[in-house]
């Protein structure tokens, strides 16, 4: 059982996991990391998570079903990460209703930290606006 800051993270690369999974910890997160997607949803629906991270390749790789159940399934937020995003894997995060896209999240430690303590009164707009001086890209 996960209590408190549970974040889920699902890449199909294990090092990119453990690399997020490291800097979460930092954030006194508590990580549930998978590379299933059958795993993910099962996690979302009995853990209840505060946040999802998905990896744009794992994305890719399902046509962005995951990101789209996920949403069916939860109003966490939701975050899409890579290396870089295309305008068309851009628009395909807009239409699964991706919270937020974050380049080398680890590079990020601040906005990470926004993303796992935002509250459900909190909005995505405030959270970017206020990161929006932290990207290091």
């Amino acid at each position: 059982m996960y209590y408190g800051n549970t974040v889920l993270v699902v890449d199909k690369d294990p090092t990119a996991r453990y690399n997020l999974k490291l800097c979460l910890w930092k954030l006194d997160c508590a990580v549930h990391e998978t590379e299933d997607e059958d795993d993910a949803i099962t996690f979302i629906v009995t853990e209840n998570p505060r946040a999802v991270f998905i990896s744009l390749e794992f994305t890719k790789i399902n046509l962005f079903y995951l990101p789209q159940k996920v949403r069916e399934l939860t109003d966490c937020p939701l975050i899409v990460y890579g290396d870089g995003f295309t305008r068309r894997d851009l628009m395909c995060c807009i239409d699964a209703s991706v919270n937020d896209v974050l380049i080398n999240p680890c590079t990020q430690l601040e906005r990470l930290r926004r993303i796992v303590t935002i509250t459900p009164g909190d909005s995505w707009a405030d959270i970017r606006a206020v990161s929006s001086s932290d990207r290091h890209i």
